[in-house]
Protein backbone atom coordinates (compact mmCIF):
# COMPACT_ATOMS: atom_id res chain seq x y z
CA UNK A 1 0.00 0.00 0.00
CA UNK A 2 2.47 2.55 0.95
CA UNK A 3 4.95 1.24 -2.21
CA UNK A 4 1.79 2.14 -4.30
CA UNK A 5 1.52 5.76 -3.09
CA UNK A 6 5.16 6.07 -3.11
CA UNK A 7 5.71 5.07 -7.04
CA UNK A 8 3.09 8.09 -8.12
CA UNK A 9 4.47 10.92 -6.72
CA UNK A 10 8.48 9.35 -7.68
CA UNK A 11 7.15 9.80 -11.33
CA UNK A 12 5.58 13.54 -10.05
CA UNK A 13 9.22 14.42 -8.78
CA UNK A 14 10.86 12.85 -12.19
CA UNK A 15 8.63 14.92 -14.39
CA UNK A 16 9.44 18.21 -12.39
CA UNK A 17 12.72 17.49 -12.62
CA UNK A 18 15.52 17.91 -9.59
CA UNK A 19 15.96 21.25 -7.78
CA UNK A 20 18.18 23.47 -9.62
CA UNK A 21 21.79 23.32 -8.69
CA UNK A 22 23.18 26.18 -6.84
CA UNK A 23 26.01 28.30 -8.31
CA UNK A 24 29.22 26.61 -9.44
CA UNK A 25 33.03 27.47 -10.08
CA UNK A 26 35.83 26.44 -11.43
CA UNK A 27 39.43 26.99 -12.66
CA UNK A 28 41.15 25.62 -15.76
CA UNK A 29 43.80 24.69 -16.03
CA UNK A 30 43.81 23.98 -12.18
CA UNK A 31 47.22 23.38 -12.48
CA UNK A 32 49.62 25.03 -14.67
CA UNK A 33 52.64 27.07 -15.13
CA UNK A 34 53.09 30.76 -13.75
CA UNK A 35 51.95 31.88 -17.12
CA UNK A 36 48.86 29.71 -17.52
CA UNK A 37 46.10 32.41 -17.05
CA UNK A 38 43.65 31.51 -14.59
CA UNK A 39 40.88 30.46 -16.21
CA UNK A 40 37.92 31.09 -14.19
CA UNK A 41 34.14 30.06 -14.78
CA UNK A 42 30.92 30.45 -12.79
CA UNK A 43 27.95 28.63 -13.54
CA UNK A 44 24.23 28.69 -11.75
CA UNK A 45 23.78 32.65 -11.60
CA UNK A 46 20.78 34.40 -12.32
CA UNK A 47 21.36 35.77 -15.59
CA UNK A 48 22.54 39.77 -15.47
CA UNK A 49 22.88 39.13 -11.81
CA UNK A 50 26.53 40.88 -10.46
CA UNK A 51 28.62 39.00 -8.59
CA UNK A 52 32.18 39.32 -7.52
CA UNK A 53 35.25 36.96 -7.95
CA UNK A 54 37.55 36.96 -5.54
CA UNK A 55 41.27 35.64 -5.32
CA UNK A 56 43.61 35.30 -2.35
CA UNK A 57 47.19 34.31 -2.26
CA UNK A 58 49.35 34.00 0.72
CA UNK A 59 53.20 35.53 0.35
CA UNK A 60 55.15 35.04 3.75
CA UNK A 61 52.78 35.71 6.60
CA UNK A 62 50.69 38.04 4.35
CA UNK A 63 47.28 37.51 2.31
CA UNK A 64 46.97 39.01 -1.00
CA UNK A 65 43.47 39.35 -2.38
CA UNK A 66 42.02 40.65 -5.81
CA UNK A 67 38.41 41.01 -6.69
CA UNK A 68 36.74 41.37 -10.53
CA UNK A 69 32.78 42.80 -10.43
CA UNK A 70 31.50 40.64 -13.16
CA UNK A 71 27.76 40.35 -14.44
CA UNK A 72 25.69 37.04 -15.41
CA UNK A 73 25.34 36.45 -19.16
CA UNK A 74 22.02 35.12 -20.14
CA UNK A 75 22.96 31.71 -19.10
CA UNK A 76 23.94 32.92 -15.87
CA UNK A 77 27.78 32.59 -16.37
CA UNK A 78 30.67 34.31 -16.01
CA UNK A 79 34.01 33.28 -17.93
CA UNK A 80 36.69 35.81 -16.67
CA UNK A 81 38.38 36.02 -19.51
CA UNK A 82 35.66 38.35 -21.20
CA UNK A 83 34.38 39.68 -18.11
CA UNK A 84 34.45 43.45 -17.84
CA UNK A 85 34.87 43.97 -14.45
CA UNK A 86 33.28 47.20 -13.33
CA UNK A 87 34.95 47.75 -9.84
CA UNK A 88 37.27 45.71 -7.88
CA UNK A 89 40.90 45.49 -7.79
CA UNK A 90 40.99 46.32 -11.42
CA UNK A 91 37.93 47.59 -14.19
CA UNK A 92 38.11 46.32 -17.94
CA UNK A 93 38.51 43.07 -19.07
CA UNK A 94 41.36 41.18 -18.77
CA UNK A 95 42.37 37.54 -18.02
CA UNK A 96 45.19 38.00 -16.21
CA UNK A 97 43.68 40.82 -13.75
CA UNK A 98 43.03 39.04 -10.90
CA UNK A 99 46.45 37.85 -10.74
CA UNK A 100 48.91 41.51 -11.01
CA UNK A 101 45.99 43.68 -9.15
CA UNK A 102 46.06 41.40 -5.62
CA UNK A 103 46.96 43.63 -2.85
CA UNK A 104 48.17 43.07 0.54
CA UNK A 105 45.80 42.64 3.32
CA UNK A 106 46.10 44.92 5.59
CA UNK A 107 47.18 47.33 2.64
CA UNK A 108 51.09 48.03 2.57
CA UNK A 109 53.94 48.11 -0.45
CA UNK A 110 56.02 45.32 0.33
CA UNK A 111 56.32 42.95 -2.91
CA UNK A 112 54.79 39.88 -3.57
CA UNK A 113 57.47 37.43 -2.17
CA UNK A 114 58.00 34.15 -3.97
CA UNK A 115 58.18 30.64 -1.47
CA UNK A 116 61.45 29.19 -2.94
CA UNK A 117 60.47 25.98 -4.99
CA UNK A 118 56.82 25.95 -4.31
CA UNK A 119 53.51 27.12 -6.40
CA UNK A 120 51.63 30.16 -5.75
CA UNK A 121 48.30 28.56 -4.26
CA UNK A 122 45.13 30.91 -5.07
CA UNK A 123 41.32 30.39 -3.73
CA UNK A 124 39.32 31.84 -6.23
CA UNK A 125 35.31 32.33 -4.11
CA UNK A 126 32.31 33.63 -6.33
CA UNK A 127 30.83 36.34 -4.03
CA UNK A 128 26.87 37.38 -4.28
CA UNK A 129 25.82 39.95 -1.88
CA UNK A 130 28.85 39.42 0.14
CA UNK A 131 28.33 35.66 0.87
CA UNK A 132 30.45 33.18 -0.34
CA UNK A 133 28.68 30.47 -2.46
CA UNK A 134 30.90 28.52 -4.40
CA UNK A 135 34.84 28.23 -4.07
CA UNK A 136 37.87 26.32 -6.25
CA UNK A 137 41.76 26.36 -6.04
CA UNK A 138 44.40 26.68 -8.36
CA UNK A 139 48.35 26.10 -8.15
CA UNK A 140 50.56 28.35 -10.56
CA UNK A 141 54.39 26.64 -10.63
CA UNK A 142 57.46 28.69 -12.02
CA UNK A 143 58.90 25.58 -13.31
CA UNK A 144 57.02 22.60 -14.94
CA UNK A 145 57.82 19.46 -13.03
CA UNK A 146 60.51 17.18 -14.75
CA UNK A 147 62.94 20.41 -15.21
CA UNK A 148 66.34 19.61 -14.06
CA UNK A 149 68.52 22.69 -12.72
CA UNK A 150 72.21 22.31 -12.47
CA UNK A 151 75.16 24.97 -11.67
CA UNK A 152 77.47 25.98 -14.11
CA UNK A 153 81.01 26.47 -12.40
CA UNK A 154 83.15 25.82 -15.95
CA UNK A 155 83.53 27.16 -18.30
CA UNK A 156 81.51 30.27 -17.34
CA UNK A 157 79.63 30.88 -14.36
CA UNK A 158 75.54 30.53 -14.53
CA UNK A 159 72.35 27.67 -14.45
CA UNK A 160 71.42 25.61 -16.49
CA UNK A 161 67.87 24.51 -17.05
CA UNK A 162 67.08 21.37 -18.64
CA UNK A 163 63.47 20.09 -20.47
CA UNK A 164 62.30 16.99 -19.57
CA UNK A 165 61.74 16.06 -22.79
CA UNK A 166 64.53 14.11 -24.81
CA UNK A 167 66.33 14.73 -28.05
CA UNK A 168 67.87 17.82 -29.49
CA UNK A 169 66.22 21.26 -28.33
CA UNK A 170 66.49 25.03 -29.00
CA UNK A 171 68.79 26.59 -26.44
CA UNK A 172 68.49 30.48 -24.99
CA UNK A 173 71.46 32.24 -23.05
CA UNK A 174 70.13 34.65 -20.69
CA UNK A 175 71.86 37.59 -19.35
CA UNK A 176 70.77 39.82 -16.41
CA UNK A 177 70.70 43.43 -15.59
CA UNK A 178 72.92 45.76 -13.55
CA UNK A 179 71.73 43.72 -10.31
CA UNK A 180 74.49 41.56 -11.07
CA UNK A 181 74.85 38.04 -9.91
CA UNK A 182 72.93 34.89 -11.52
CA UNK A 183 69.65 36.84 -11.87
CA UNK A 184 68.08 35.10 -14.33
CA UNK A 185 67.59 31.62 -12.77
CA UNK A 186 63.64 31.76 -12.76
CA UNK A 187 63.57 32.76 -16.67
CA UNK A 188 65.48 30.01 -17.13
CA UNK A 189 63.34 27.71 -15.87
CA UNK A 190 60.42 28.69 -17.15
CA UNK A 191 61.73 28.61 -20.91
CA UNK A 192 63.21 25.09 -20.37
CA UNK A 193 59.84 24.49 -19.43
CA UNK A 194 58.50 25.48 -22.41
CA UNK A 195 61.22 23.24 -24.21
CA UNK A 196 64.26 25.39 -24.32
CA UNK A 197 67.58 24.27 -22.81
CA UNK A 198 68.56 27.42 -21.07
CA UNK A 199 71.51 29.02 -19.26
CA UNK A 200 72.13 32.07 -17.71
CA UNK A 201 75.34 34.15 -17.58
CA UNK A 202 76.83 35.39 -15.03
CA UNK A 203 79.10 38.26 -15.67
CA UNK A 204 79.96 40.04 -13.09
CA UNK A 205 79.18 40.34 -9.24
CA UNK A 206 80.01 36.55 -7.93
CA UNK A 207 82.87 35.72 -5.99
CA UNK A 208 85.82 34.82 -8.84
CA UNK A 209 83.92 37.19 -11.50
CA UNK A 210 84.54 41.07 -12.09
CA UNK A 211 82.68 43.15 -8.70
CA UNK A 212 82.05 46.04 -11.07
CA UNK A 213 80.00 46.47 -14.72
CA UNK A 214 83.24 47.26 -16.37
CA UNK A 215 85.11 46.41 -19.46
CA UNK A 216 83.09 42.87 -19.21
CA UNK A 217 84.52 40.66 -21.91
CA UNK A 218 81.47 39.91 -24.95
CA UNK A 219 83.52 36.47 -25.05
CA UNK A 220 81.85 35.79 -21.81
CA UNK A 221 79.17 35.07 -23.78
CA UNK A 222 80.78 33.55 -26.83
CA UNK A 223 82.23 30.97 -24.41
CA UNK A 224 78.28 29.86 -23.16
CA UNK A 225 77.44 29.53 -27.10
CA UNK A 226 80.58 27.24 -27.68
CA UNK A 227 80.20 25.63 -24.46
CA UNK A 228 75.90 24.95 -25.48
CA UNK A 229 76.71 24.33 -29.01
CA UNK A 230 78.52 21.19 -28.00
CA UNK A 231 75.83 19.61 -26.06
CA UNK A 232 74.10 16.90 -27.54
CA UNK A 233 70.92 17.95 -26.55
CA UNK A 234 70.91 21.09 -28.18
CA UNK A 235 70.82 22.09 -31.65
CA UNK A 236 73.46 24.41 -32.21
CA UNK A 237 71.51 26.11 -35.44
CA UNK A 238 68.67 27.06 -32.87
CA UNK A 239 70.74 29.48 -30.09
CA UNK A 240 68.69 32.52 -29.37
CA UNK A 241 70.28 35.44 -26.60
CA UNK A 242 67.98 37.17 -24.10
CA UNK A 243 68.62 39.90 -22.09
CA UNK A 244 67.03 42.12 -19.78
CA UNK A 245 68.05 45.99 -18.61
CA UNK A 246 71.92 46.11 -19.32
CA UNK A 247 71.62 42.19 -20.31
CA UNK A 248 69.33 43.78 -22.88
CA UNK A 249 72.22 45.58 -24.10
CA UNK A 250 74.30 42.70 -23.71
CA UNK A 251 72.72 40.32 -25.71
CA UNK A 252 72.67 42.89 -28.82
CA UNK A 253 76.26 43.46 -28.45
CA UNK A 254 76.45 39.76 -28.43
CA UNK A 255 74.48 38.71 -31.37
CA UNK A 256 75.71 41.85 -33.65
CA UNK A 257 79.40 39.57 -32.53
CA UNK A 258 78.51 35.88 -33.20
CA UNK A 259 76.67 34.93 -36.12
CA UNK A 260 75.76 31.32 -34.45
CA UNK A 261 73.26 33.31 -32.67
CA UNK A 262 70.02 33.48 -34.61
CA UNK A 263 67.84 35.18 -31.97
CA UNK A 264 67.96 38.08 -29.99
CA UNK A 265 65.59 39.41 -27.11
CA UNK A 266 66.35 42.93 -25.72
CA UNK A 267 64.25 44.13 -23.11
CA UNK A 268 64.33 48.14 -21.67
CA UNK A 269 68.42 47.49 -23.28
CA UNK A 270 70.12 50.06 -25.42
CA UNK A 271 71.65 49.11 -29.10
CA UNK A 272 75.09 50.77 -28.29
CA UNK A 273 77.14 50.65 -25.51
CA UNK A 274 76.84 52.66 -22.26
CA UNK A 275 79.20 53.71 -19.31
CA UNK A 276 80.30 51.28 -16.74
CA UNK A 277 78.78 50.94 -13.42
CA UNK A 278 80.69 50.40 -10.60
CA UNK A 279 79.12 50.57 -6.63
CA UNK A 280 79.27 53.91 -6.20
CA UNK A 281 77.38 54.90 -9.96
CA UNK A 282 78.57 55.31 -13.14
CA UNK A 283 82.33 55.21 -13.80
CA UNK A 284 83.14 57.86 -15.64
CA UNK A 285 86.05 56.79 -17.32
CA UNK A 286 85.53 53.62 -18.34
CA UNK A 287 82.83 51.47 -20.20
CA UNK A 288 80.39 48.36 -19.59
CA UNK A 289 81.88 45.67 -22.67
CA UNK A 290 85.35 44.53 -23.76
CA UNK A 291 86.09 42.39 -26.62
CA UNK A 292 89.65 40.46 -27.51
CA UNK A 293 91.19 42.68 -24.08
CA UNK A 294 89.94 45.97 -25.79
CA UNK A 295 87.47 48.23 -24.31
CA UNK A 296 84.76 49.05 -26.84
CA UNK A 297 83.61 52.51 -27.47
CA UNK A 298 81.19 53.63 -25.31
CA UNK A 299 78.94 56.92 -24.19
CA UNK A 300 79.89 58.58 -21.25
CA UNK A 301 77.98 60.06 -18.34
CA UNK A 302 76.74 63.93 -18.86
CA UNK A 303 78.70 65.21 -16.52
CA UNK A 304 75.77 68.00 -15.58
CA UNK A 305 73.21 65.02 -15.16
CA UNK A 306 75.56 63.18 -13.33
CA UNK A 307 75.95 66.50 -10.53
CA UNK A 308 72.16 66.91 -10.36
CA UNK A 309 71.23 62.94 -10.05
CA UNK A 310 74.08 63.15 -7.02
CA UNK A 311 72.18 66.31 -5.44
CA UNK A 312 68.87 64.46 -5.40
CA UNK A 313 70.75 60.82 -3.85
CA UNK A 314 72.22 62.78 -1.22
CA UNK A 315 68.66 65.16 -0.54
CA UNK A 316 67.04 61.43 -0.31
CA UNK A 317 63.64 60.60 -1.20
CA UNK A 318 62.44 59.69 -4.32
CA UNK A 319 64.94 59.80 -7.25
CA UNK A 320 64.99 59.17 -10.87
CA UNK A 321 68.23 57.39 -12.18
CA UNK A 322 67.52 57.86 -15.85
CA UNK A 323 67.91 61.71 -16.11
CA UNK A 324 71.60 60.66 -16.55
CA UNK A 325 71.11 57.85 -19.00
CA UNK A 326 68.73 60.06 -21.39
CA UNK A 327 71.33 63.41 -21.11
CA UNK A 328 74.75 61.31 -21.83
CA UNK A 329 72.33 59.94 -24.56
CA UNK A 330 70.54 62.85 -26.42
CA UNK A 331 73.63 65.12 -25.34
CA UNK A 332 76.35 63.17 -27.58
CA UNK A 333 74.72 61.98 -30.46
CA UNK A 334 78.57 61.48 -32.07
CA UNK A 335 79.55 59.46 -29.21
CA UNK A 336 76.25 57.32 -29.90
CA UNK A 337 77.07 56.52 -33.41
CA UNK A 338 80.68 55.75 -32.43
CA UNK A 339 79.21 53.39 -29.64
CA UNK A 340 76.56 52.22 -31.62
CA UNK A 341 76.56 48.09 -32.33
CA UNK A 342 76.99 46.58 -35.85
CA UNK A 343 72.93 45.24 -35.49
CA UNK A 344 72.92 44.51 -39.83
CA UNK A 345 75.34 41.97 -38.71
CA UNK A 346 72.96 40.15 -36.44
CA UNK A 347 71.62 36.28 -38.00
CA UNK A 348 68.71 36.34 -37.58
CA UNK A 349 65.57 38.49 -36.13
CA UNK A 350 65.54 41.14 -32.73
CA UNK A 351 62.71 41.45 -30.76
CA UNK A 352 63.40 44.86 -29.18
CA UNK A 353 60.90 45.75 -26.11
CA UNK A 354 60.37 48.77 -24.70
CA UNK A 355 58.85 51.15 -22.15
CA UNK A 356 57.62 54.65 -22.38
CA UNK A 357 57.80 55.22 -18.65
CA UNK A 358 60.88 53.58 -17.92
CA UNK A 359 62.89 56.11 -15.35
CA UNK A 360 66.12 54.34 -15.38
CA UNK A 361 66.53 55.02 -19.04
CA UNK A 362 63.79 56.27 -21.97
CA UNK A 363 63.71 52.39 -23.53
CA UNK A 364 60.70 53.32 -25.78
CA UNK A 365 63.32 55.73 -27.45
CA UNK A 366 66.11 53.16 -27.56
CA UNK A 367 64.00 50.54 -29.43
CA UNK A 368 63.14 53.35 -31.81
CA UNK A 369 66.57 54.00 -32.15
CA UNK A 370 67.17 50.42 -33.03
CA UNK A 371 64.88 49.77 -35.36
CA UNK A 372 66.04 53.26 -37.19
CA UNK A 373 69.11 51.78 -37.92
CA UNK A 374 68.11 48.28 -38.78
CA UNK A 375 65.87 50.04 -41.45
CA UNK A 376 68.84 52.43 -42.88
CA UNK A 377 70.96 49.53 -42.56
CA UNK A 378 68.35 46.62 -44.71
CA UNK A 379 68.88 44.05 -41.72
CA UNK A 380 67.39 41.24 -43.80
CA UNK A 381 64.91 39.05 -40.81
CA UNK A 382 61.75 39.90 -39.34
CA UNK A 383 62.49 42.47 -36.81
CA UNK A 384 60.00 43.58 -34.12
CA UNK A 385 59.75 45.85 -32.00
CA UNK A 386 57.42 46.20 -28.46
CA UNK A 387 57.04 49.56 -26.81
CA UNK A 388 54.54 49.98 -23.83
CA UNK A 389 54.12 53.52 -23.35
CA UNK A 390 52.23 53.51 -19.95
CA UNK A 391 55.34 50.66 -18.49
CA UNK A 392 57.87 50.88 -16.35
CA UNK A 393 61.74 49.60 -16.43
CA UNK A 394 60.31 46.14 -15.04
CA UNK A 395 58.01 45.52 -17.96
CA UNK A 396 58.24 41.80 -17.17
CA UNK A 397 56.89 41.03 -13.82
CA UNK A 398 56.21 37.25 -14.96
CA UNK A 399 52.85 37.10 -13.43
CA UNK A 400 53.02 38.29 -10.05
CA UNK A 401 50.73 40.85 -8.05
CA UNK A 402 52.63 43.98 -9.20
CA UNK A 403 52.00 45.70 -6.52
CA UNK A 404 55.55 47.68 -5.62
CA UNK A 405 57.54 47.49 -8.74
CA UNK A 406 57.49 51.02 -9.94
CA UNK A 407 59.83 51.74 -6.84
CA UNK A 408 62.99 50.25 -5.17
CA UNK A 409 64.36 51.44 -2.02
CA UNK A 410 67.51 51.66 -1.21
CA UNK A 411 69.48 52.94 1.87
CA UNK A 412 69.81 56.25 1.23
CA UNK A 413 66.98 56.89 -1.57
CA UNK A 414 64.21 55.65 -3.42
CA UNK A 415 64.94 53.91 -7.24
CA UNK A 416 61.65 54.94 -9.74
CA UNK A 417 61.70 52.39 -12.17
CA UNK A 418 58.34 54.17 -13.39
CA UNK A 419 54.92 52.43 -14.47
CA UNK A 420 52.09 51.41 -12.08
CA UNK A 421 50.85 47.99 -11.39
CA UNK A 422 48.06 48.03 -13.54
CA UNK A 423 50.27 49.56 -16.64
CA UNK A 424 53.66 46.58 -15.79
CA UNK A 425 51.40 43.94 -15.15
CA UNK A 426 48.90 44.28 -18.09
CA UNK A 427 52.41 44.58 -20.54
CA UNK A 428 53.65 41.79 -18.99
CA UNK A 429 50.69 39.47 -20.10
CA UNK A 430 51.25 41.15 -23.97
CA UNK A 431 55.13 40.80 -23.67
CA UNK A 432 55.88 37.51 -22.31
CA UNK A 433 53.87 35.71 -24.85
CA UNK A 434 55.14 37.77 -27.62
CA UNK A 435 58.49 36.42 -26.67
CA UNK A 436 57.53 33.10 -26.39
CA UNK A 437 55.90 33.55 -30.05
CA UNK A 438 59.31 35.52 -31.38
CA UNK A 439 61.97 32.53 -30.04
CA UNK A 440 59.43 29.74 -31.65
CA UNK A 441 59.55 31.56 -34.60
CA UNK A 442 63.11 32.41 -34.49
CA UNK A 443 64.52 29.18 -33.77
CA UNK A 444 62.05 26.86 -35.86
CA UNK A 445 63.58 23.66 -36.84
CA UNK A 446 65.16 23.83 -40.60
CA UNK A 447 64.28 22.88 -43.31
Amino acid sequence: MILSRLIPALGLALAIGAAPAGPSLRVEPQTGLADAPLGVRAAGLVPGSTAEVVATARSGDALWMSVATCRADGGGQIVLATCDSSAGTYTGIDPGGLVWSMLPQPPGKKPFALAAGKPIDYTIELRVAGSVVATAHALRARVLAGVALRPIVAPFRGTLALPPSAGKHPAVILLGGSEGGDAMTDVAQLLASHGYVAATVAYFGLPGLPQQLVDIPVEDVGTALTWLSQRSDVDANRIGVFGISKGGEFALLAASTYPRIRAAVSVVGVPFAMYGVNPNGPAPNAGSWSRNGVELPFVPPDAAAGARLHELIVAGGKVSLGILADASIEKNPVAVQRAFFPLERIAGPILCIGAGDDHLKNSARDCDIAFAYLSQHKHAFSDRKLNFPSAGHDVLTFYLPTLGYDEFTLSRFTEIDGGSAESDGRANEIAWPAILRFLETALATKA
